[in-house]
């Protein structure tokens, strides 16, 4: 994956010093036959998308039924915190998470794409001092 380097903030929409609210997800414990769950050879997984300045954006998916639950963690020098958890389907296959603390800000853009069977994961980390980076990969389900 090629990163991407930015002088200017790149996510001046996210407030780097206010973690955001966790939330929960209820997930089924079976695979109905014909659902996506049960049409992947991987169910849950987690990717580091890329490392910068001390700070790492992880996204992690869970496949229930049709649906993927995505939670987007931020690892900084100062603590982790989860930025965000959302589900998404061929319905709702898109999602944007960011949040930021102790002055690293984070973003992921993931999607879901029903034809290939992809979820690409788009993610941009601002760190103190150091600017911003963005990056982002394609994981064949």
């Amino acid at each position: 994956m090629d990163l991407k380097s930015h002088d200017d903030d790149i996510l001046p929409h996210i407030d780097a010093g206010k973690a955001p609210a966790e939330g929960r997800v209820a997930l089924s414990q079976e695979a109905p036959s014909g659902t996506l769950e049960a049409r992947t050879a991987v169910s849950d997984s987690c990717v580091t998308l890329f490392s910068f300045a001390g700070a790492s954006l992880k996204v992690c998916f869970q496949i229930t039924g049709d649906n993927i639950t995505v939670t987007v963690d931020l690892s900084t020098p100062f603590g982790n915190i989860t930025v965000g958890k959302a589900v998404i389907n061929a319905s709702n296959p898109t999602v944007k998470i960011g949040g930021g603390v102790a002055g690293f800000k984070a973003e992921a853009t993931i999607s879901y794409d029903v034809a290939k069977s992809t979820l690409t994961i788009s993610g941009k980390i601002c760190a103190p001092f150091a600017g911003c980076k963005s990056g982002s990969t394609t994981i064949h389900l």
